[in-house]
């Protein structure tokens, strides 16, 4: 009995991929939520389920809740979506079981276990052969991780678009259909490879350079890809920080949804916020890196531009050096830079 409520918990957290995720914190409005709520229930009394579903899970987006959720749990069944009913009751069942709710957990893990025998199964099957590196199956648009390939997977009953991919392979898609109960198993086809466009290039005269530039255009490159680097510097910094600040605060609601006494065991959505806090903090992380090299950039630049006047005025002829002479270089690499100077004084 254990092993099967723990199997159980494991397919329902699969499930809840049909359902919505809940809503960022600073997107919460509990006002709205309470309004959509209402409305929900109200057309749920008159019947209407197709209109009452999308206030309801746009309600529990807003501002989730239990109670809310048993309601659209109950809303999808009366559709047909079996799964995502089924989903949602197991997860108000081990809230409430969390929170010593032992009617609430009776009731939703019943309505649970009367829905088992009517959902569909839709199984991906992939063969060692058809594995391909970077191999990606999408079903609705959303991706279907490896670790759910080769096993009986719920799914609502109805239409749905499979899409293969893999790079360097043309894209396979295909519509599955299943009923209330059937079980199904989708091959994963065998990807063609992706034809080579051929490489057409276009021989061009080059212009002769000018032997030396006009006076006024002198400086105009160098000052112009100053300020641009600048600017992406700049840019760099200023995305990094935001998405630094978004990581930071979807950790910090993700606690939220965590266990006091082991803060790695989270709910559904405090697992959803802390994947967006990780996938919003390696693009801070890569935001900064590129703004930091930037602004180096900007600055290395500014340098060797600075005393080009100077050294292009000892080199028109005159004997000997007029004044302080500088000279510089930068070497920019992946895992390095570097600066190197000389002058006489």
């Amino acid at each position: 009995m254990a092993i099967r409520s723990l199997i159980s918990a494991g397919a329902a957290l699969l499930a809840l991929s049909f359902v919505a995720h809940p809503a960022r914190a600073d997107e919460r409005d509990p006002a709205a939520a309470q309004a959509l709520f209402d409305q929900g229930v109200e057309l749920v009394s008159a019947g209407k389920f197709a209109e009452a579903c999308p206030k309801l899970a746009e309600s529990q987006r807003l501002d989730p809740g239990i109670g809310t959720q048993f309601h659209l749990a109950n809303c999808y069944e009366q559709v047909g979506r079996v799964a995502s009913a089924w989903a949602l009751f197991l997860e108000v069942a081990s809230v409430a079981r969390a929170s010593n709710q032992s009617d609430r957990e009776n009731v939703a893990s019943a309505r649970a276990r009367k829905l088992e025998s009517r959902l569909p199964r839709l199984t991906l099957s992939v063969t060692d052969a058809r594995r391909l590196p970077g191999l990606e199956i999408r079903r609705d648009g959303s991706a279907v991780g490896s670790a759910q390939w080769g096993t009986p997977m719920p799914i609502d009953p109805g239409s749905h678009e499979l899409t293969v991919s893999a790079p360097g392979r043309k894209t396979a898609t295909q519509t599955v259909t299943l009923r209330e109960g059937e079980k199904q198993t989708f091959e994963v086809p065998e990807l063609a490879a992706a034809p080579v466009e051929p490489a057409t290039a276009t021989a061009t005269a080059e212009p002769a350079a000018p032997s030396e530039p006009p006076p006024e255009q002198a400086g105009s490159r160098p000052t112009a890809l100053i300020l641009g680097l600048g600017g992406l510097g700049l840019v760099g910094v200023g995305v990094g920080t935001a998405f630094g600040l978004m990581a930071r605060s979807d950790y910090k609601d993700s606690k939220q949804h965590c266990r006091v006494d082991d803060p790695n065991l989270c709910q559904p959505e405090g697992m959803a916020l802390r994947e967006s806090a990780i996938k919003n903090g390696n693009i801070s992380t890569v935001a900064f890196v590129v703004g930091g090299v930037a602004l180096a950039g900007a600055g290395v630049l500014w340098l060797v531009t600075g005393s080009s006047g100077e050294d292009s005025a000892s080199s028109t002829g005159s004997s000997s050096p007029k004044g302080p002479a500088f000279r510089a270089g930068a070497s920019l690499g992946w895992r390095s830079f570097g600066i190197n100077a000389e002058g006489r004084f």
